[in-house]
């Protein structure tokens, strides 16, 4: 059984520091969503975690070997007459980020995951506008699983606005966890991006709370280095980032997708534990951003070593400082 899918594409990144640039980097919010719940699947439970990558014809033979070395339940599908999507990246000051498409984008589509058996997924991560959020929640409502779907949802910043407001609050009546970073959450009620704990709580508290108090959405707010800050059942809770100083962070790219691959699969295999989640998403954000691109996987001893630990050596650190934190 699939027990995790992405509605995110694959994309091949070119990446442009300041002083440097890099290219054919592996990317694409789907596949950082995929490498979180990756990090926790193990071998065993490694072809649980089912995506689609569109391969056109100038995918790398080195980006092929990258991707299928995670032994995921990857679909891949190539097509000859396109090329791959691409994406440009270029950071400036305090990790601004600008982002273009270099290719057509091919997005994944309902059909496309009927079409390759992921619609009966147990959880669905989805990276969209308010309206086609609700259209694939709708679309997926008479499918195979039904009511015993996890949608997660991260809206695209383009979306983000407090004309959208509206319609953001009904799609939060489809999906059962919404991730916003602090931008996001702040540009839909028409605010500038908080940068304090005092002033993210604020946020929440006078903004969103008086609507989340009325559904049943765990709202999951990423926060970069201040952490992840979690509001359920009326309870605020924050989560510190697995990195507490910059030393070992070298890219950002991806982290925010990563955490979210990483808290939907905790999420589930918790049974909805918020603390489980948030761990495993701070654990696989951590992994994400200690390198250009993504993590390296090797064995030793028939263990998984991702960066040269354990997932469960990273847990324990986790741990550690979730305890000191509280």
């Amino acid at each position: 059984m699939t027990w995790f899918t992405t509605m995110g594409m694959f994309i091949i990144d070119e990446i442009h520091f300041g002083t440097h640039s890099v290219y054919d980097i592996v990317g694409g919010a789907g596949t950082y969503g995929v490498l979180g719940a990756r990090f926790f699947a193990k071998q065993d439970k490694a072809k649980d975690i089912g995506w689609i990558v569109d391969a056109g014809n100038d995918f790398p033979q080195s980006v092929e070997e990258q991707i299928t070395s995670w032994d995921t339940g990857l679909v891949m599908r190539r097509d000859p007459s396109r090329k791959t999507t691409r994406g440009w990246n270029s950071y400036g000051d305090n990790d601004l980020r600008s982002f273009k498409y270099l290719t057509p984008k091919k997005r994944i589509e309902v059909s496309d995951l009927q079409e390759c058996g992921l619609d009966s997924s147990r959880s669905i991560h989805v990276i969209c506008s308010p309206d086609r959020c609700m259209k694939i929640c709708s679309d997926l409502a008479n499918g195979p699983r039904q009511d015993q779907q996890v949608f997660l949802w991260e809206p695209v910043p383009d979306c983000c606005c407090p004309e959208t407001f509206p319609t953001m609050l009904q799609a939060l009546n489809s999906v059962q966890v919404l991730s916003p970073n602090c931008h996001e959450a702040a540009l839909f009620v028409g605010l500038p991006e908080p940068t304090t704990v005092s002033e993210i709580e604020s946020l929440v508290y006078d903004y969103w709370a008086p609507h989340l108090d009325k559904l049943k959405t765990v709202f999951v707010l990423r926060c970069g280095k201040l952490g992840v800050l979690v509001y359920s059942d009326k309870k605020l809770k924050w989560y510190p980032a697995y990195h507490q100083s910059s030393e070992k962070v070298i890219d950002p790219t991806g982290g925010g997708n990563t955490f979210v691959g990483g808290f939907l699969y905790g999420y589930l295999e918790s049974d909805g534990d918020l603390d489980t989640a948030a761990s495993y998403g701070n654990v696989a954000a951590g992994l994400a951003v200690e390198q250009v691109g993504v993590p390296l996987l090797t064995y030793q001893r028939g263990q998984e070593l991702w960066n040269d630990t354990t997932i469960e050596q990273r847990l324990d650190v986790y741990a550690s400082l979730l305890k000191a934190s509280n």
